[in-house]
């Protein structure tokens, strides 16, 4: 979709603009550390909350009401697949965090390959497995 393109683009835009101010070729990294902090903390805070943010996305996204937060079955799957997120965004930023304060520039660049794409993909992949077996147990 076009939205995720320009989004793409403004973000390579603004570290290109960090780095190119900074001259340290590691803060072209620091946007997408600082994003990974940021979903890692309202995922964390959510589950600390009570409000596993993934259950409103997911029931938003499929057109249900909240009625999930007063059924324990479904607010355990939410919960579940919040936890998630929050180990996907948070091994992001363990692994990456100390790269970029000591500008390993190679090594951000490789570990920005490893755990960006194939660990998005694998997210989902476990993602959809919490909610098609929430599903079968259910049924």
């Amino acid at each position: 979709p076009l939205q995720q393109v320009l989004s793409g683009a403004a973000g390579l835009a603004l570290s290109a603009y960090i780095t190119a101010k900074s001259g340290q070729a590691q803060n072209f990294f620091l946007p997408g550390i600082l994003t990974n902090l940021g979903y890692f903390v309202l995922c964390l805070l959510s589950i600390a909350f009570k409000k596993p943010i993934l259950g409103f996305m997911v029931a938003g996204l499929k057109g249900q009401d909240m009625s999930w937060t007063k059924d324990p079955s479904q607010y355990r799957t939410y919960s579940t697949l919040t936890l998630l997120w929050v180990f996907v965004f948070g091994l992001r930023v363990l692994i990456m965090l100390p790269l970029y304060l000591v500008g390993a520039v190679g090594a951000l660049g490789v570990v920005k390959l490893v755990l960006s794409w194939p660990l998005y993909l694998l997210g989902l992949y476990i993602s959809s497995r919490i909610l098609s077996n929430a599903k079968s147990v259910s049924a």
